[in-house]
């Protein structure tokens, strides 16, 4: 599968979030279940290994039904936290490139980020809806500050 720039770049700011915050992140949970990324807890070992504290599933370009599969994969996950990263810009970007108007993205988006919220809300697992502005943001305040800073 080719992921677009937008898509990489959430999942590097995805794992880069799960570092800040002190977790182990890997790529997927496992080939079976293949997830945008997953913070496992730092220990290793056999009573923590498997133990996914996070997962992330991106949505750049799904439909409906692809986002449902996205849900269920991370119900299949199972982590004490799942997010479905909306990634407004490039969903805009690829709405406008393909003829939409700007105005037309901006409602595909939000489209998109109701029907996420609509399927996390009828799950039995704990699932939150983010935009790729507040993976942004969540980043930044978490980023460790610089001794030459601090002083």
């Amino acid at each position: 599968m080719m992921l677009t720039t937008g898509h990489r770049e959430a999942q590097a700011l995805w794992e880069q979030l799960g570092k800040n915050l002190g977790f182990r992140p890997v790529r997927s949970a496992s080939t079976a279940h293949p997830t945008d990324g997953v913070w496992l807890p730092a220990l290793r070992g056999p009573r923590f290994a498997a133990v996914p504290i996070a997962a992330a599933e991106v949505i750049v370009s799904e439909s409906r039904k692809t986002l449902r599969g996205s849900i269920v994969t991370l119900e299949c996950v199972s982590p004490a936290l799942a997010v479905v990263l909306v990634h407004e810009q490039e969903i805009r970007r690829r709405a406008v490139r393909r003829g939409a108007t700007p105005d037309a993205a901006v409602r595909q988006v939000q489209l998109l980020t109701q029907q996420a919220t609509s399927l996390a809300a009828q799950s039995r697992q704990r699932i939150e809806v983010w935009t790729y502005e507040r993976l942004v943001r969540r980043v930044a305040a978490t980023m460790p500050i610089s001794p030459r800073l601090a002083a």
